[in-house]
This record gives C-alpha cells, sequence and structure tokens, in this order.
C-alpha cells in the first residue's frame, strides 16, 4: 500500500491531502480500501498521526521518505543505498 500511495504521489503528481484522493490511489493500484477507509479517521490514528509528526519535526524530517539509522538521517528513495550502507555497518560492529 506504501508503495501505491508513493507512486501516486511522486510519479503520478496526485496530492493525497484529502481521504478521497487517498482512498482513490489504493482502489486505482487494485487493493482494498476498506479497512484503511474504516480506520483512517479514528482518534488513535489521529494521535499517533499527531505524535509521529511532532517527533518528525523535532528530528529535523522535511519531506517523504525520510528514513532514520540511530540518528542519521537518510532522505528520499535515491538514498536507499546508503541506508543498506549503514545498516550493514551496523551488522559488521555488533
Amino acid at each position: 500500500m506504501t508503495l501505491a500511495l508513493y507512486r501516486a504521489c511522486w510519479s503520478e503528481g496526485n496530492t493525497l491531502a484529502t481521504k478521497v484522493a487517498i482512498l482513490a490511489a489504493i482502489t486505482a493500484a487494485g487493493l482494498d480500501p476498506s479497512a484503511i477507509a474504516e480506520r483512517i479517521d479514528a482518534p488513535d490514528v489521529i494521535r499517533q498521526l499527531d505524535a509521529n509528526t511532532d517527533e518528525a519535526c523535532e528530528r529535523g524530517v522535511f519531506g517523504s521518505p525520510t528514513v532514520f539509522v540511530g540518528d542519521t538521517m537518510f532522505f528520499g528513495n535515491d538514498r536507499l543505498d546508503f541506508i543498506r550502507e549503514e545498516l550493514a555497518h551496523l551488522e559488521e560492529a555488533a
């Protein structure tokens, strides 16, 4: 589902700012949106989104995808190789 949403946003230029747009992108990818539709406005989901957003702001996140390995931040899907290298270094050190 994440790939479908990234594709809709970054490859197809869709704005995923509304519930309708998110569910349409999921449906267009051939996935069943019913589970997301049921939970998207749930209070616990909204609280978790708020907490995640606050943490992202505190850590200096400025876009998606952003991945942290420890305290090191990687931004953009063109940085996935760097993430793999960082994880490999951590494995070697363990």
